[in-house]
């Protein structure tokens, strides 16, 4: 038996409806615990047999969810007992810090403003932006319109 969670690798905030599968057909979908506030969420359980005999009890276990990287993990399980399998799963995280940006904006009214060239950096790259930078401001969301090259 394998149990554990699924955690945002960035923000370590719980993952609810990530798929968990282990090598020899297993699958299930990480849940949250609303009646237990004092378990975490983004929990799964998942049954997993081992061969009977000497053979080897290694199992692949992976954890993907929309929006995030695969995280594996091998481990060679012990028997007869709850082996606790965590995933921390990654995804791109980008921030903008430019020295000084201004633009006024009137409740209702959308605003489109030139930027220079930011660096956009990533948990495992630099990245610049390639074209012009326009940012979309509203009263509600921002966002880019530019693509982005990474290194």
């Amino acid at each position: 038996m394998a149990v554990g969670s699924v955690t945002d690798a960035n923000t370590f905030d719980a993952i609810n409806g990530a798929d968990v599968v282990n090598d020899v057909g297993g699958a299930t979908t990480t849940e949250p615990t609303p009646d237990d506030p004092n378990a975490p969420d983004g929990v799964y359980y998942l049954f997993t047999p081992l061969p009977t005999g000497d053979g080897p009890s290694t199992r692949t276990f992976t954890a993907s969810a929309d929006g995030y990287g695969d995280d594996v993990v091998v481990l060679n399980m012990v028997p007869e007992t709850i082996n606790q399998i965590d995933f921390a799963l990654g995804a791109g995280w980008l921030e903008l810090a430019p020295g000084h940006l201004e633009s006024r904006l009137y409740v209702g009214e959308p605003s489109t403003s030139a930027l220079s060239r930011p660096t956009w950096r990533s948990t495992q790259r630099l990245c610049r932006p390639h074209g012009p930078i326009m940012r979309r401001f509203s009263t509600s969301k921002t966002f880019p319109e530019t693509p982005l090259r990474c290194r």
